[in-house]
């Protein structure tokens, strides 16, 4: 209980601050984030329109996750739109 109320409360902040994004807790182990736009600066002033560059943000995410929680996590790639979908999906599953 304790770690799923510091995960909401971390979810929380996340969203303050990153108000483009959405984050959803969906269990102990599962986050759902959520870009209502791409966030790449290199799609933003239209440099790149491949969605491989969507690997980047996986990796960033993972990244950041990690670095904040101090524990494994593996992101996957659900939607983007780069590809064509509405929003950019991701879901970030903590490992332990």
């Amino acid at each position: 209980r304790e770690h799923s109320d510091h995960l909401k409360h971390f979810l929380v902040q996340l969203a303050r601050k990153f108000p483009e994004a959405s984050y959803e807790y969906i269990d102990q182990h599962t986050i759902v984030v959520c870009y209502n736009e791409c966030a790449c600066d290199l799609v933003k002033y239209g440099w790149i329109e491949s969605p491989i560059l969507c690997k980047c943000s996986v990796n960033n995410l993972q990244q950041n996750f990690e670095h904040a929680l101090g524990k494994p996590v593996r992101v996957e790639l659900q939607s983007s739109i780069l590809a064509e979908a509405e929003k950019c999906v991701f879901h970030v599953v903590l490992l332990e």
